[in-house]
């Protein structure tokens, strides 16, 4: 006769097929929005244990996310807020 355990997928500690994580956040990744001449007027920077900065950003449930979003405005205007979000996939 099964358990209730025996039902229960396994788990592991390791990450996932093919990704090792670093032991730091220490890759900087960094994503832009630019205006019609092509000149960031957002930038947003974090850091994470992905290997590359080509790759996706990587953490782990422990981690702190960590970062700074930075406006470079041609001109004064009036910002009414800014929302940065985190949504695990």
């Amino acid at each position: 006769m099964m358990s209730d355990t025996d039902l229960l997928p396994e788990y592991s500690s390791q990450a996932p097929s093919g990704i090792t994580p670093r032991t730091q956040l220490t890759t900087q990744h960094k994503a832009t929005l630019n205006d019609k001449q092509g000149n960031a007027w957002l930038a947003l920077r974090l850091h994470s244990r992905a290997h590359d900065a080509k790759n996706v950003p990587f953490f782990l449930s422990h981690d702190t996310i960590r970062g700074e979003a930075q406006l470079n405005l041609k001109k004064a205007e009036a910002i009414k807020g800014i929302t940065v979000s985190v949504s695990l996939s």
